[in-house]
């Protein structure tokens, strides 16, 4: 009789398993103490069995003969030996598998985050869950398509200069596979590296190493454009990212690593090279400046439509194929197949580029050496604390950036656990990038539809709000009644805030940066963003700590973007009312003090009111408007 029938033989009896002898014994009279030491030996032996078992279905090692025996996913075995608390997981893993019958859905995402202290929920929901996935991604395709369509970039093809129509098409249609390629590797980053059963602190540190790749290398990597040139550097972001993608194949911490590094560098490249090369073709070529508007227009069009697709095209290719192990390290299939999609497009890439492209460098860095564009990186740094220390708007912004931005950051890291870690089946990570995708480009939309005398700082404060009450929803979720649904709206919410906030932002910056320090305090602003950035990805907190951080950042923000505002008001009422002093003449001979700082602002403009009234001399033109202004601000 195997071990597992001798277990299984008689219903068990009752008390600790540890008495089980000695109730046998009683059982059988003191006669049968022979048997009760065999039945002993066959207990140990088939405990020792279930830990074999045990110890196989983790390995993916199967007895044929004891089909009945547990079998977990290589995603889930992984996520079993690599969690903190591997029993756990193990625990969570079969009762799942139990429970649906069918553990090839059971997320590995979930499997470590659920172990780490975040309860699961039901099976049976999940389905559900995923249908209401499904069901809202038509109506807002169609609220995307009717936004899009009404905020399409349009200009008369008739009145394109020679050329120009060959300049586009050449130009978008390299766009298009270098961003197509990008977005793809968005939905599965997390669940890729959640599969190779690294645990949530290693994940963070994967993507602190890519954030902060990105962000040191865009502070020069413009000025090398420049000087290597920008059709060189376009095809190096193509070599770049499809090292990156290989690298995802090779489950180790080391090489997940590298892949990381180069996939950021890359992204660098990609927001600043391919832009570049546009516009220094544009003008190469001699076409107006409302053509280069239009360009772009065309470009970040090009872009959400590429974002959307990417998303539903890494979808299909998750799901074609499970995650399989090749060799000890090797894997393919699963959360790998969509970075194998965008090797495609990578390679696909680097011809267009080099038969459809001229080269074109930066006006000022043709011929320059190494050291010369080193000099030119550190005079920008200087401008641009100049900059920052002569304006008080200018930090002030710069605050807002860093906390509106530091938060997208950790919810790109965020959401895929988030939405794991109450689902008992994996979700469709392709179709909700695509959703949050369409979210993006909605509010993106909407602030293209208002009104162009709406000034853009007044409307970043309701976005502001917006998404403060998106990720504190979240938040209140994870910390009350887990409700998948609320946290996923949550998030489509946000999406739109962030779509409205980076045009609307793009404006400020345009308006208070100064125009010789621009490229200076964009590089500066990068340095509380990266800290805020670090701090949150590597505090390792939960959940529902994090989102609400986030929310408090957002609050923050907008808190920043309040106070420029009432500072920009005060500056603008005295400098209104300086002028109507200086129209009525000599009479009053006053004209209000200059001090520093924004009381002095504000006591200036409240003097030359009052200066004003003294003279008693009728004020004309806005006076009135301006007095009214005054005080309602006073």
């Amino acid at each position: 009789m195997s071990p597992v029938m001798a277990l299984t033989r008689a219903s068990p009896p009752t008390g600790s398993p540890s008495t089980w002898p000695h109730i046998l014994a009683s059982e059988v009279g003191a006669q049968e103490n022979r048997d009760v030491t065999q039945l002993t030996s066959k207990v140990n032996r088939g405990v020792s069995f279930f830990r074999q078992q045990v110890k196989a279905a983790v390995e993916g090692r199967h007895d044929p003969v004891f089909r009945h025996m547990l079998t977990l996913r290589p995603s889930c075995r992984l996520a079993v030996r690599r969690s903190r608390r591997p029993v756990a997981t193990f625990v969570l893993a079969s009762a799942a598998a139990v429970a649906s019958h069918h553990n090839s859905q059971l997320s590995p995402a979930t499997l470590h985050v659920a172990a780490d202290g975040i309860a699961v929920s039901s099976g049976g929901l999940g389905g559900v869950l995923e249908n209401i996935y499904v069901a809202s991604f038509w109506p807002l395709l169609a609220v995307t398509c009717a936004l899009g369509w009404q905020t399409r970039p349009t200009s008369d093809a008739k009145q394109f200069p020679t050329g120009f129509s060959q300049f586009q098409m050449r130009y978008l249609f390299v766009w298009f596979l270098a961003i197509t390629a990008d977005w793809l590797q968005g939905p599965y980053v997390y669940e890729l590296y959640a599969s190779y059963g690294y645990s949530k602190a290693d994940i963070a540190r994967l993507f602190v190493a890519g954030f902060g790749s990105s962000m040191i290398t865009g502070t020069f990597i413009g000025s090398v454009a420049d000087a290597w040139g920008r059709k060189f550097c376009s095809v190096l972001y193509c070599v770049l990212y499809a090292a990156a993608c290989v690298t995802k194949h090779v489950n180790t911490y080391s090489v997940l690593m590298v892949g990381r590094l180069l996939g950021g560098a890359a992204t660098s490249l990609l927001f600043s090279t391919f832009e570049c090369w546009m516009v220094g073709e544009h003008r190469r070529c001699g076409f107006s400046d409302d053509l280069l508007r239009y360009m772009f227009g065309l470009m970040f069009f090009v872009q959400y439509l590429a974002a959307i697709g990417a998303g539903l095209l890494a979808q299909f290719a998750a799901s074609a194929a499970p995650l399989t192990q090749a060799s000890e390290s090797v894997w393919y299939g699963g959360a790998i197949t969509p970075f194998d999609v965008s090797l495609v497009f990578l390679v696909v890439a680097i011809p267009c580029i080099c038969s459809m492209w001229k080269e074109n460098y930066g006006e000022s860095s043709e011929g320059a050496s190494g050291g010369a564009g080193l000099a030119q990186i550190a005079a920008s740094l200087q401008a641009g604390w100049r900059a920052i220390s002569s304006n008080y708007q200018v930090p002030l912004l710069g605050l807002a950036v860093a906390a509106f931005e530091s938060s997208m950051y950790a919810f790109v890291f965020n959401w895929t656990p988030a939405l794991d870690s109450g689902s008992a089946t994996t979700p469709p990570h392709g179709l909700i990038f695509s959703a949050f995708m369409m979210a993006c480009m909605c509010g993106s939309s909407l602030f293209s539809l208002l009104d162009t005398a709406v000034q853009p700082a007044k409307v970043l404060i309701p976005i502001c709000l917006c998404a403060a009450a998106s990720l504190g929803l979240v938040a209140a979720s994870l910390y009350t009644t887990y409700s998948e649904m609320t946290i996923f709206l949550g998030f489509l919410a946000f999406e739109a805030c962030v779509g409205a906030y980076f045009p609307c932002v793009s404006t400020v910056k345009s308006a208070v940066v100064p125009e010789e320090a621009r490229a200076g305090v964009y590089n500066v602003y990068r340095v509380p963003l990266n800290l805020c950035v670090v701090l949150l990805l590597l505090a390792d907190l939960e959940l529902k700590e994090s989102f609400a951080l986030c929310s408090g950042l957002l609050v923050f923000a907008m808190v920043a973007i309040t106070v420029h505002q009432i500072l920009s008001l005060a500056d603008a009422l005295e400098q209104e009312v300086a002028g109507t002093v200086a129209d009525v003449g000599g009479a009053a001979q006053v004209s209000p003090i200059r001090l520093q700082g924004p009381q002095a602002s504000i006591v200036s403009a409240h003097a030359a009111m009052i200066a004003v009234g003294s003279a008693a001399l009728p004020l004309g033109g806005s006076s009135p408007a301006v007095t009214f202004r005054l005080c309602r601000f006073l």
